[in-house]
């Protein structure tokens, strides 16, 4: 399904491109809401219940404006263009809403889908990202071609799209809210999907924002690293006596036990080659 498009077209020229086909002079029927089904290639997941009771009562109060745009699948009609209004239709208890029917194919249902969505202001940081990256494949599109054709920075294309690598507990995080667009950047900056787990929920259990979190990640291993050496510390005494008991006391080796950062080193010491023929003997017997 994907279909090279020239560089730089605009946003405009692929709405134009994918333009539904009105059929009927865009006559206008009053379809059973039972009969309507949502754009099952609908990238916007999310609906705001404050913003469809909105819609509701200002429809109840001024009627609907526009009908939405439906395309007929056997016996069922798919939304093309305005889940919002069928959402407040359904939230008023009517039974049926005026629409206008078009011809369209999957591709252009999903390409429309994706296009109208990334114009929202209100659009989920998540779901622009996955809108991105099926515009990208649809188009074999580099981040620098995609952003050149909806006009947007090749810096927004590439730091959303970066967000889908997120481990799934945390996209949910993101797209409930909970999680600021800003701090799930931030957190990216983690090495390993177990970090960035238990950095979030460290985050959000503490209410950081922002540049608190970008503070957190930055400082993350270096107090990761503090509290992995108290723990050695606390050995160091205990191993540096075993050691010195064995090598030095026993077999009358000199031995120093060092620690660097993480890092422990034993070094011992032989006067010649038989006392490093001795030690090898009694590593191989022990």
């Amino acid at each position: 399904m994907s279909t090279k498009r020239g560089l730089g077209r605009g946003l405009g020229a692929l709405l134009k491109t994918h333009e539904p086909n009105i059929s009927n002079n865009n006559q206008v029927f009053e379809i059973d809401l039972d009969k309507i089904i949502p754009n099952p290639y609908q990238p916007r997941k999310t609906f705001s219940s404050e913003s469809i009771q909105e819609l509701a009562s200002s429809i109840k109060e001024n009627s609907l404006l526009q009908p939405i745009l439906l395309r007929k699948k056997d016996t069922e009609y798919q939304i093309v263009s305005g889940e919002r209004r069928y959402r407040a239709y359904k939230l008023l208890d009517r039974d049926k809403i005026p629409a206008i029917l078009t011809q369209i194919n999957d591709q252009q249902m999903l390409i429309n889908a994706l296009l109208e969505n990334i114009q929202r202001e209100d659009l989920n940081p998540l779901d622009e990202a996955k809108s991105y990256q099926q515009l990208a494949e649809i188009y074999s599109f580099t981040h620098e071609e995609l952003a050149k054709s909806l006009s947007k920075s090749r810096s927004h294309i590439s730091n959303s799209m970066r967000l889908l690598r997120l481990p799934l507990e945390v996209l949910d995080y993101l797209e409930s809210g909970i999680l600021s667009t800003g701090g799930a950047r931030a957190l990216l900056g983690l090495k390993s999907k177990e970090d960035i787990i238990l950095a979030t929920s460290h985050v959000i259990v503490n209410g950081y924002n922002v540049r608190q979190i970008e503070q957190y990640v930055k400082s993350y291993y270096e107090s990761l690293e503090v509290k992995q050496s108290s723990s050695i510390n606390k050995n160091d005494t205990e191993y540096a006596k075993k050691f010195t008991e064995l090598f030095q006391n026993n077999l009358e080796y000199k031995c120093k036990f060092k620690k660097s950062g993480l890092n422990m080193k034993l070094e011992i010491q032989f006067q010649d080659e038989n006392e490093v023929s001795s030690f090898l003997k009694f590593v191989n017997k022990n």
